[in-house]
């Protein structure tokens, strides 16, 4: 019996976990994933999080994403966290702030929550299967409750389970899991970690942890989602990116103090005539307009050429990309902002700058 679902495309920014979609016949027992995509979102509970993300979803067509670090509590009701299109699994974190995990799901997709018979919520793990393909989304902090050994004795006795139940099934286990190490996963499972790329600092904490080779290509990407973690996407096959098509667009910025300039300059300067001009017809007194007020455009609000790239997502226009320019920090603005000594607090006048 054969049944339609997805070959995924799995995806973890931090501790956002992503799986991609490419849509295929398939039997039951055959492969599930095809490519991965991780994310950190760093609280989906702050303001503009959950459009950020669901424009990554659109932007790389994602068919389940794997959040890690949600801070979803009882109070963030799914209505409000929920993402057009798709269906939330969550696991919020129980009796602390912070933590949880959620899985938003492709509504055409078919799926189920997938549970260990002994499941326990002292863990941030969530467990979900597509056809005979089993992702786990974990988040293991810093300074966790339990010990490391029982968290790794739990993952064992999930995977343990899963294939019990399923002897060909695909496992993919992702997540941040900060300072575990790789070598204490692999050997409790036997699954093993693709992601050889730092994806914070110069850190690898968000992991993509799979079952058999699965991928050919793993990237580190950056994702619209406000983080210090950066995405990991892997193929099954080998990608071929297309060339980068540049297009150099025209852009007026327009600001307050422009504004204030050609008040000051030009307005204050006209003296009211109510004579009309008899020399000249219609037509030439509408150029003579025309060119006046072009002039007056790129005297205070000159044009800028601002080059967009086909890589950038179709709702970046020229105005877009100039104010994303003026707001990414320079290099020199971040090592400076860097170089304070931790605990030392800023100052009001160190801002009045910039």
């Amino acid at each position: 019996m054969t049944l339609v679902h997805p070959t995924q495309a799995v995806a973890i920014f931090g501790n956002f976990f992503t799986i991609s979609r490419a849509v295929q016949t398939v039997t039951q027992t055959s492969d599930a994933c095809r490519a991965s995509y991780v994310l950190n979102a760093a609280a989906l509970s702050k303001p503009h999080a959950v459009d950020q993300l669901a424009a990554d979803l659109v932007n790389y067509n994602i068919d389940i994403a794997v959040v890690t670090e949600t801070h979803f509590k009882a109070k963030h009701s799914d209505s409000v966290v929920s993402i057009p299109g798709y269906s939330l699994i969550r696991r919020d974190r129980v009796g602390r702030r912070g933590g949880g995990v959620a899985l938003y799901v492709r509504s055409t997709l078919q799926w189920v929550v997938w549970k260990h018979d002994a499941d326990d919520r002292t863990y941030e793990l969530q467990w979900l299967r597509i056809g005979d393909t089993y992702v786990g989304a974990l988040y293991h902090p810093p300074r966790p409750l339990y010990s490391t050994d029982s968290l790794l004795e739990y993952v064992e006795a999930c995977v343990a389970d899963i294939l019990r139940q399923s002897s060909a099934a695909s496992v993919i286990l992702a997540g941040d899991l900060n300072q575990l190490s790789d070598a204490a996963i692999e050997e409790v499972t036997g699954l093993a970690q693709i992601v050889n790329q730092p994806t914070r600092g110069p850190n690898i904490l968000d992991r993509v942890f799979v079952s058999r080779p699965m991928f050919c290509t793993v990237r580190v990407l950056t994702s619209v989602l406000r983080s210090d973690h950066k995405a990991v996407v892997a193929f099954a096959e080998h990608q071929r990116l297309a060339g980068k098509i540049k297009t150099v667009k025209l852009h007026r910025k327009v600001t307050p103090a422009q504004h204030a300039v050609f008040r000051l300059q030009h307005i204050s300067t006209i003296k009211l005539n109510d004579d009309e001009p008899t020399d000249s017809d219609t037509q030439t007194q509408f150029d003579a307009f025309y060119e006046a007020a072009l002039d007056l455009l790129n005297t205070f609000y000159p044009e800028r050429e601002i080059t967009v790239t086909s890589r950038d997502p179709n709702y970046v226009t020229a105005g877009i990309k100039a104010m994303l320019r003026r707001k990414k920090p320079s290099d020199e603005t971040r090592s400076s902002r860097g170089s304070r000594r931790p605990g030392t607090a800023h100052r009001k006048s160190d801002y009045k700058a910039q």
